[in-house]
């Protein structure tokens, strides 16, 4: 005996299953929307500027907040590859001082391990070197 047709199917099964496909996908595509626009890896209000090289080591990748990428990775290129001549060091060590840049005056940087940044008045230029 062959199966000729289609099976009967009750039409609120076959509503409830469309439905919970429906909703599936849709809960799957805003979880990957909102993955996508997390600004990772500093939060929220953060913008991504991407690599700046220097010297012959590793590139840093840079983050701005309230700051022009353009002058962001100045900033930060001067902080981490510039010559030590045109920085200075405030408070005991290294690890909880900070620096200041002759060609950036005013502003306030601090490093640690995988990153560091720069900082003004509530402005941000935050590098990575992960």
């Amino acid at each position: 005996m062959r199966w000729r047709g289609r099976a009967h199917v009750d039409p609120y099964a076959e509503a409830v299953l469309v439905l919970g496909l429906v909703a599936a996908c849709l809960s799957f595509s805003v979880a990957v929307a909102l993955a996508n626009s997390a600004d990772y890896p500093f939060g929220p209000g953060y913008r991504r500027c991407g690599p700046v090289r220097g010297g012959k080591t590793f590139p840093i990748h840079v983050s701005t907040k309230k700051l022009s990428c353009r002058r962001a990775k100045r900033i930060d290129r001067e902080f981490y590859f510039g010559p030590e001549n045109r920085k200075r060091h405030h408070g005991p060590e290294n690890y909880n001082g900070w620096w200041t840049l002759k060609r950036y005056p005013g502003w306030r940087c601090t490093e640690g391990t995988g990153g560091g940044g720069c900082r003004k008045h509530g402005r941000e230029a935050l590098f990575s070197t992960l």
